[in-house]
């Protein structure tokens, strides 16, 4: 279950590495520099591939998109949810210069509605990205592995970020095609 996300998050990486050296060599060129290459080993690219994601059985999970940010999946019979809310910083927060939390998903064990797991995704000052991921145990959630609550989190964030970029590209698309 791990090997598709690490792929997932070196593809990433590599996207913005390939970024951030096409601008670098952009401003090398205008004073008459040698452009850089793009350092990647073979690590990197070995995960990218997904070559070594280690041995042993691996858990398959299907998250199926219940409603608006809302995700299920199940592990040993029980019904588990992802449930959020993208909240919006105040003027106060803006004008200070922070940008607010950017997300808040909520685990949820769907038989007794108790909640199992908490994610916050903010940004701080000057853009910069930290996640909080707060467990709340019980003697029912020794049946849920963390590695798993992680893992679905992210792919929760990973579908919210598929979905709000697809429609981007429609709405693109749309204008496109009307002439703006």
């Amino acid at each position: 279950m791990g090997g598709a996300i690490q792929r997932e998050v070196k593809t990433d990486e590599k996207a913005v590495k390939v970024k951030s050296l096409k601008r670098c060599n952009k401003l090398r060129k205008a004073f008459c520099l040698r452009p850089k290459p793009l350092e990647w080993t073979a690590e990197d690219e070995s995960a990218l591939q997904g070559i070594g994601e280690g041995e042993g059985e691996k858990e398959s999970v299907a998250m199926v998109h219940t409603g608006h940010r809302k995700y299920e999946f199940e592990v040993a019979g029980v019904k588990y949810r992802w449930a959020g809310t993208k909240l919006h910083s105040s003027r106060l927060v803006k004008g200070i210069g922070l940008k607010g939390f950017a997300y808040s998903l909520k685990l949820v064990r769907m038989e007794d509605k108790r909640l199992v797991a908490s994610y916050q995704k903010k940004y701080g000052v000057w853009g910069s990205l930290t996640g909080y991921l707060h467990f709340y145990t019980d003697e029912k959630s020794e049946i849920l592995p963390e590695t798993v609550v992680v893992h679905t989190a992210f792919g929760a964030m990973r579908a919210e970020k598929y979905k709000r970029d697809t429609v981007w590209k429609i709405l693109e698309e749309i204008g496109d095609n009307a002439g703006g």
